[in-house]
């Protein structure tokens, strides 16, 4: 099939970035064809160009046909839709709060995907998305290139810190200070972003992380502290997996991250069980995986269809327009979740496999 992939930028190397990139590569791999349509390109489209990919900013520009619109953030996912409004698509929320991941309510848009239970909780607030049309996802690893390093040592020496904010560098140096270990810092947070994290991840015994960054880390086998400048989860180990499930993000963030926390984390590091935890881990979060359980979403969303009709027709088009497609600063596209109603307790399934 022919999938075109939407995300806001493809500039950086964010979670969604590099999720967009890694899927395009495993659907490829799987004989699909993929094109990407981004507001604003970069490194990260610049190596989807060097790699035989349409990887492009006009949306005038992609010839159909198209067989699935894979959409990331509402503005350019709705461009999508509505070039192409006979073309079933698929929505994905990565974030609570972020404008860009409100779902855009368009014909097209047949079923909708949260990477974890607090993604998908911003889909059922919606108010109008049908929980039975929202799968759970989480996001996968390249494991070809985030391979295992070396055995852990028995005491940690070095770690990587990568910072959204540099608000987390003092706590996590000072922490470190006090246990003798080793930091160095990577990240937008510290003015340092990280080129080949892959390659740099099995030099280090612990990486401070979260999200897609995490499950990285843990592909690497490497001990983890899950944490960013919304809080501290703590030291990944066989026990919170249990607890925490896939949850590598803002829903596990429930400590402030301050020095005294940190030094408890860093307390907890074995060895022995941070080795267990990461492989259990890896084990379920490759981005093949993931890329099979996209296409049966994608199957899902193409055995329903959608209705060829003119792009205008719908007061629903118009309403998109309006909310998602103004100037920056808009107070509507700024927080347009301050609009959305609470949708009950109704849950999500999960697909597991």
């Amino acid at each position: 099939m022919r999938i075109l992939f939407t995300n806001i930028a493809l500039n950086a190397r964010t979670g969604t970035e590099v999720l967009t990139r890694d899927l395009a590569v495993a659907m490829r791999r799987r004989g699909h064809d993929c094109v990407i349509y981004t507001h604003a390109k970069g490194a990260i489209s610049d190596w989807l160009a060097d790699h035989a990919f349409e990887a492009t900013d006009s949306i005038a520009s992609i010839t159909g046909p198209i067989d699935v619109i894979h959409g990331h953030h509402n503005s350019v996912a709705g461009i999508a839709a509505i070039r192409f409004p006979g073309v079933p698509a698929i929505f994905v929320c990565h974030d609570l709060e972020a404008w860009h991941d409100a779902p855009p309510k368009l014909p097209n848009f047949k079923q909708f995907v949260a990477i974890g239970p607090t993604s998908a909780q911003r889909l059922m607030q919606a108010g109008w998305v049908s929980p039975d049309r929202i799968s759970i996802i989480p996001n996968g690893v390249d494991q070809d290139r985030f391979r295992p390093g070396p055995p852990l040592p028995e005491k940690c020496g070095r770690a990587l810190a990568f910072c959204k904010a540099s608000e987390m560098v003092k706590p996590i140096k000072d922490a470190c200070r006090r246990r003798g270990i080793v930091v160095e810092f990577a990240g937008y947070g510290t003015g340092n972003p990280l080129e080949d994290p892959a390659a740099a991840m099995p030099k280090y015994d612990l990486v401070f992380c979260s999200g897609l960054t995490a499950r990285e880390a843990l592909s690497c086998r490497r001990a983890v502290i899950c944490c960013d400048n919304r809080g501290l989860g703590g030291m990944i180990s066989v026990q919170r997996l249990k607890d925490w499930g896939n949850n590598l993000g803002r829903k596990v963030l429930t400590q402030a991250l301050d020095t005294r926390n940190l030094i408890r984390e860093l307390d907890r590091y074995d060895s022995s069980d941070a080795t267990s935890a990461a492989g259990m881990f890896a084990a379920g979060c490759s981005i093949t995986d993931c890329a099979e359980r996209y296409e049966s979403i994608y199957r899902l969303a193409m055995a329903e269809g959608v209705a060829n009709q003119e792009a205008t027709a719908s007061p629903d088009v118009l309403g998109f327009i309006e909310t998602y497609c103004q100037k920056p600063g808009n107070p509507r596209v700024a927080a347009p979740e301050r609009h959305v109603r609470q949708a009950g307790d109704a849950k999500p399934p999960l697909i597991d496999g």
